[in-house]
C-alpha cells in the first residue's frame, strides 16, 4: 500500500511540475508579445514626437513608465528558474 500511495504521490508532483512548465511557458510568450507591442507602440509615439510634442511626449512617457513594468515582470523571473 505504501508503495502504491508513493507513486501516486510522486506522479501527482510530476504533474503538477510539468502544468507549473507549461504556465511558465505561457507567461513568458504572453509578456514578449505585450513587450514587443509596447515596443512598437512606443516607436509611434517616438513619431509623434518628432512633430507636434506636448501629447506625444506624455504618451512617450506613459509607455516607457509600460514597457520598464513588463520588462521588470520579465526578468523576475528567468527561464527555468524556481521560487525560494
Amino acid at each position: 500500500m505504501r508503495t502504491n500511495a508513493s507513486r501516486i504521490t510522486s506522479d501527482l508532483i510530476d504533474q503538477i511540475a510539468a502544468s507549473r512548465r507549461a504556465l511558465e511557458s505561457e507567461l513568458r510568450r504572453e509578456l514578449g508579445e505585450v513587450l514587443g507591442s509596447a515596443s512598437r507602440a512606443l516607436g509611434r509615439a517616438r513619431a509623434q514626437l518628432a512633430g507636434d510634442g506636448s501629447a506625444a511626449r506624455a504618451e512617450l512617457a506613459r509607455l516607457e513608465g509600460l514597457r520598464r513594468a513588463v520588462e521588470a515582470v520579465a526578468q523576475a523571473r528567468p527561464n527555468g528558474a524556481r521560487p525560494a
